[in-house]
């Protein structure tokens, strides 16, 4: 049986027979169809891109599951879809593929995966995994990376900041990197949809500048190398190598001994560095 009708909350929750189709007036295609057992569902009626030949009608829902309204608005999302030539059932199927990659590419789980894959072949790896892990990994890590937005970028740099520049410049470098590494290894994310695309450290932090204010001088340098003698292991030894490579001090004091080449005589420490 087919019946035409302007369906209501009450009408749905109400009717039990005859079972057929009570087709609503205010929906063109949706209608309630009630089976001799009592089951209600809601379906939509229609020619469907993947079936074109046929008309036939598809379950949008169950009574209960959804009410009146949403059935309408779910049945007038489907036929927008269908007159695109999109058939709602795949497009269904594709959102719920994302949503499940989403949830699996969390911040976390993709900013782990470039620290065991991309950051432990770095010379200092231990450093920038630090600095993701307390910069970035306690601030967005259950969300799905493809939800991060440029506007967390540059509150999470700011912040970074203002502790000092240096530090501002080196978590931006970090989370450039991993957002560039993650676009490249199919997370989710296009190079259009990349947060850090167009951002520029200098105009979050500020321009870079030298602290240095001068060079010292022969005299003073030979000053300095006397007074690390007399001073000795361990400070005087460290200043020793901070004059003789120009490297920061904390480059020099958190050395690592698989980043000195003995042999060569080098220290290996990252020009980025």
């Amino acid at each position: 049986m087919e019946t035409r009708l302007r369906l209501t909350d009450r009408f749905v929750a109400s009717v039990n027979t005859p079972p057929g189709d009570y087709r609503d007036t205010v929906t063109p295609g949706l209608a309630l169809r009630v089976r001799s057992s009592g089951h209600k569902s809601f379906v939509l009626r229609g020619r469907f891109p993947s079936e074109p030949a046929t008309f036939t009608r598809r379950t949008l829902a169950r009574v209960g599951e959804i009410t009146l309204e949403e059935a309408r608005a779910k049945a007038r999302g489907w036929l927008e879809l269908m007159r695109k030539g999109i058939d709602p059932r795949a497009e269904e199927d594709r959102q719920r593929a994302r949503e499940q990659t989403n949830r699996v590419n969390n911040f976390e789980f993709v900013a782990r995966e470039f620290i065991r894959i991309h950051v432990a072949n770095l010379a200092r790896p231990k450093d920038t995994a630090r600095v993701i892990e307390r910069q970035f990994i306690s601030r967005w890590g259950p969300r799905p990376i493809v939800e991060i937005q440029p506007s967390d970028i540059k509150r999470a740099i700011r912040t970074v900041s203002e502790s000092g520049p240096y530090a501002g410049y080196t978590a931006f470098a970090c989370i450039r990197s991993l957002f560039h590494w993650a676009v490249a290894n199919d997370f989710g994310l296009s190079a259009s949809s990349n947060p850090v695309l167009g951002l520029k450290a200098t105009a979050l932090i500020g321009k870079e500048r030298a602290h240095r204010q001068r060079t010292l001088a022969d005299k003073e340098l030979r000053a300095v190398w006397e007074a690390c003698n007399q001073m000795g292991y361990p400070f005087g030894d460290l200043i020793k190598l901070l004059l003789l490579t120009g490297q920061r001090r904390d480059e020099i004091a958190n050395l690592n001994w698989d980043e000195i080449d003995l042999a060569k005589r080098q220290i290996l420490i990252p020009a980025s560095r």
